[in-house]
């Protein structure tokens, strides 16, 4: 919405009968520009839903002199240019549907140890159509309507209703305003499309990635290139000689006869039968 709220006020929209009491407000509450613009939205909601939107708001200013006010608006105008009539409710020629945002303040007078109070309701009838607690759902309290940002917890509400009409489906949705100057051709992405944590950490990403490759080489080049061990050797057996590569010599045992020189047998081991020769006669 082209509707820009106001940084801060302190009232709501303006336009107000008294009704009772004697004396004027003590301030202006919102500037009459605002509320102008109020109405503008609205008229633009009623002609494309078919439904009228608008405010009743009643204030008692017990703060200082006693007055009762009346804040009236809605797609057909203020309260300031048509009094009672700027309500909807009172128009069933122009308005056989409406929603009406309804509200009630009550500023207490100086000396009363009670605080400032505020309600608020949602008039329709439109099947099914909202209501205070819609309004409330979308974080408008009552009591912002008493606080440093009144005026703007009060526009918020009035201006929330063509979308709570729409959904609760008594009537369409709102088409988009399309943007009335093209978009600039300088008006462009200035970052190469992808993530922006990469894009903004990519030199160290890729040295960790490559870091984890490069150990992960050397571990299997470990595994694949580890000596093996040597095997133990059995017991009671003695070690061969590397380096000795002609037959092993058995050595004599003891008490058997040794090999004379030219013998081609060796010795009988330890154990063995001496083979007996019979002499002939």
């Amino acid at each position: 919405m082209r509707y820009l709220y106001r940084a801060a006020a302190v009232g709501l929209v303006t336009g107000f009968a008294v009704l009772g009491g004697s004396g004027e407000a003590a301030a202006e509450l919102i500037e009459p520009a605002d509320a102008a613009e109020v109405v503008e939205e609205l008229a633009e909601a009623s002609a494309e839903q078919g439904i009228c939107y608008g405010w009743y708001i009643e204030i008692d200013d017990d703060y200082e002199t006693h007055l009762t006010l009346r804040d009236i608006g809605s797609n057909l105008g203020l309260g300031s240019d048509l009094g009672i009539d700027a309500d909807p409710r009172r128009n069933p020629a122009l308005c056989p549907k409406y929603v009406v945002f309804e509200a009630s303040i009550h500023y207490t007078s100086a000396s009363s140890e009670a605080e400032d109070s505020a309600s608020f309701r949602v008039v329709s009838n439109l099947p099914g159509g909202p209501t205070g607690d819609d309004l409330e759902e979308l974080g408008i309290r009552e009591k912002d309507l008493v606080g440093q940002r009144d005026d703007d917890a009060a526009i918020r509400a009035i201006l929330a209703l063509p979308m709570l009409a729409a959904e609760s489906g008594a009537a369409p949705y709102l088409t988009p305003e399309p943007n009335p100057s093209p978009i600039p051709a300088a008006d462009h992405p200035t970052n190469p499309p992808g993530s922006d944590l990469w894009r903004q950490n990519g030199a160290a990403l890729t040295l960790l990635g490559l870091g984890a490759v490069a150990a992960l080489i050397w571990l299997i080049v470990a595994l694949v290139k580890k000596p093996q061990e040597a095997a133990p050797t059995p017991p009671g057996k003695p070690a061969r000689s590397a380096q000795s590569d002609g037959p092993s010599v058995i050595p004599p045992q003891p008490g058997g006869p040794s090999a004379g020189p030219g013998s081609s047998q060796p010795p009988p081991g330890p154990g063995l039968a001496q083979p007996s020769y019979k002499q002939e006669s």
